[in-house]
């Protein structure tokens, strides 16, 4: 009785929000509290998780998974100077639920790696037109992994 009851008053209902704050010069361990300045909000049904955050000739992006109906896509936003956000784009969706949108460049090319586990499979995809366009360029591995992060060693 108490699990049932601890789920239903701390675990219901289950979605995140995305929290956005200024960087400060400051390490984050310096500071007394943490302020947030915006903050991508959620509800039972929709809602946001996994920001990676890159900049690109001078602006900032936030990639981030945004579950609609349990069902995960990824968007996109650019992040302003005050924190604001543009209007979110849709950059990956299809009949696969995608989050952790893991996104690097190498080579002058933007690539992302999406958590799509429930495909058993780890795609890569290649920007064609950065940050709004996107194209599965390869799968990667078969299987159930998940989060996957790239780096680079030498």
């Amino acid at each position: 009785m108490f699990n049932k009851l601890y789920g239903k008053l701390f675990l219901s209902p289950y979605f995140f929000k995305i929290a956005i704050c200024k960087r400060e010069n400051n390490s984050i361990l310096d500071r007394k509290r943490f302020i947030i300045n915006k903050i991508i909000p959620g509800t039972y049904k929709n809602w946001s998780a996994d920001p990676v955050l890159v900049e690109n000739e001078g602006k900032t992006y936030m990639f981030y998974e945004s579950v609609v109906e349990d069902r995960g896509h990824i968007e996109v936003v650019e992040v302003y100077d005050d924190c604001s956000v543009s209007k979110a784009t849709v950059v990956i969706k299809d009949n696969c639920h995608y989050s952790y949108p893991f996104v690097f460049k190498h080579s002058d090319c933007w690539y992302m790696i999406p958590e799509s586990s429930e495909a058993n499979e780890v795609r890569l995809y290649k920007a064609v037109c950065f940050p709004y366009e996107w194209k599965c360029e390869a799968i990667l591995l078969k299987g159930k992994y998940v989060d996957t992060t790239v780096f680079e060693n030498n």
